[in-house]
């Protein structure tokens, strides 16, 4: 029971301390290994086994379409979201068929879509790593605000960088 308990425990970590593009590359990798596993389930006759692969395939692309903000997206999301819809049937065709060629389809249309995400992933873990100027040096910058230097004071009051700093 212990170690159910401490695998669950660092799954919930891992999914709470995750991007939601992270969350997103994620469920295509379980996506795609439940089409795989639906196609080995099918090779070796295994019907049940390959209806289990198939509905959490067909969980996961649900998944993914209700998470698509078509608000922000335009048409980009309703296509997104209709490749999804696709991929559902697809992978439905091929349990009621017996048909190899629509999983590979979709473990194609897959690997092509996770490829896209996994740059998005990586673009924006290298925007989030940047460092962030501190709102004093921002404001200084944008205000251009001299510095005081150590020990010393201005001649003049101070307009601009070009007046004459003395110090001690």
């Amino acid at each position: 029971m212990l170690p159910s308990n401490s695998y669950r425990a660092y799954v919930d970590n891992s999914v709470v301390g995750s991007s939601p593009t992270d969350l997103i590359v994620a469920l295509y990798e379980g996506a795609i290994e439940a089409t795989r596993q639906a196609a080995r389930c099918l090779e070796s006759d295994d019907v049940w086994g390959r209806s289990k692969a198939i509905s959490k395939a067909h969980n996961i692309l649900t998944e993914l379409f209700i998470s698509v903000d078509c608000e922000k997206g335009g048409s980009l999301s309703q296509n997104l979201r209709r490749l999804y819809a696709y991929m559902q049937s697809r992978l439905l065709e091929s349990h009621a068929k017996k048909s190899g060629e629509a999983l590979l389809e979709v473990e194609r249309l897959l690997s092509n879509l996770l490829e896209a995400w996994r740059v998005v992933a990586a673009k924006t873990a290298r925007l989030m790593a940047e460092p962030v100027m501190p709102v004093m040096q921002q404001k200084r910058e944008e205000e251009e605000m001299p510095m005081m230097p150590y020990g010393g004071y201005f001649a003049e009051p101070v307009d601009t960088l070009s007046r004459v700093a003395v110090s001690f």
